[in-house]
């Protein structure tokens, strides 16, 4: 299989095949060769789940399928919490199809816009995409963080990218936390081009909660995974809809899901973009 391209020639999505790995023969102690295999992983995992105690997860805001695999896994930001300009998250951590954490280096995350870097006298800006796998996630240090351009209407896009097919059990998320509005609201998730989630995320905590504001994705039902990760499944379904209230057949009051999200981008592109800045010497 050779993996797709993406559509755009926003990146090189050149694919790499290499001919020294074994496919057949998995090495325990390499959880990037675990990842990548694609029939003795994800058959091992299959195997655990379907023999071992289930454990029903926390409802999530999408039904998600078991062990999704893919060479691209693309998310689309849909909206901000309420920020008309920027968009961004702290850290994204990928987890196989054994539930061991994907090394990731920068080869691996492309995004569209890339970063605030775009933008005219911000090329020294620090809040670039490597910040997404740098580890520091639970924090509110803004070196550690990544940011990009953004208008009401328009979809921001990060990709995770693979030379292999992986099997995935879990994807976790640390929202922007720096300033929360600009944290990601609206999110989807797609495995070469398939969507598999379709919801929202936490917003950061304020600064001086001791609480981890991490959003575990879960796409296994692995009971020891699920029990692990309880307490980071988030989901508000049925809490952000349109809501009208009738006082004799007459429309009195409406709330509405986001006012950031009915701007126009017209009216978006007439307002002037604040200055925002984080270089090695501020």
């Amino acid at each position: 299989m050779v993996r797709k391209a993406p559509g755009n020639s926003s990146f090189d999505f050149g694919h790499t095949i290499n001919f020294t790995m074994n496919m057949n023969i998995p090495s325990p102690k390499s959880s990037v060769h675990n990842s990548y295999v694609f029939n003795s992983g994800i058959q091992e995992a299959i195997i655990r789940a379907k023999s071992s105690k289930l454990e029903t997860p926390r409802a999530q805001d999408y039904e998600t399928t078991l062990l999704p695999c893919g060479y691209v896994f693309k998310l689309h930001l849909n909206s901000s919490y309420g920020d008309q300009f920027y968009i961004g998250l702290n850290g994204i951590e990928i987890y196989d199809a054994v539930h061991n954490k994907i090394p990731l280096t920068i080869n691996n995350v492309q995004a569209i816009p890339k970063s605030i870097q775009e933008l005219p006298n911000n090329k020294n800006d620090v809040r670039t995409l490597d910040k997404l796998i740098d580890g520091e996630n639970y924090t509110w240090n803004d070196r550690h963080m990544w940011l990009a351009p953004y208008i009401p209407g328009q979809t921001n896009y990060l990709y995770v990218i693979f030379e292999e097919p992986v099997a995935v059990s879990m994807i976790k998320i640390w929202n922007y936390s720096k300033t929360v509005s600009r944290g990601v609201e609206e999110l989807e998730i797609y495995a070469d081009d398939v969507l598999i989630y379709k919801g929202f995320l936490r917003k950061a905590h304020e600064q001086g909660s001791d609480v981890d504001f991490a959003q575990s994705i879960l796409f296994t039902n692995d009971s020891s995974i699920v029990k692990k990760e309880r307490d980071y499944i988030y989901s508000r379904v049925g809490s952000d809809q349109e809501v009208h209230f009738y006082n004799d057949s007459k429309v009195v009051s409406k709330k509405l899901p986001n006012p950031m999200r009915m701007m126009s981008v017209h009216s978006q592109n007439n307002l002037a973009r604040p200055m925002t800045s984080v270089t090695h010497k501020s």
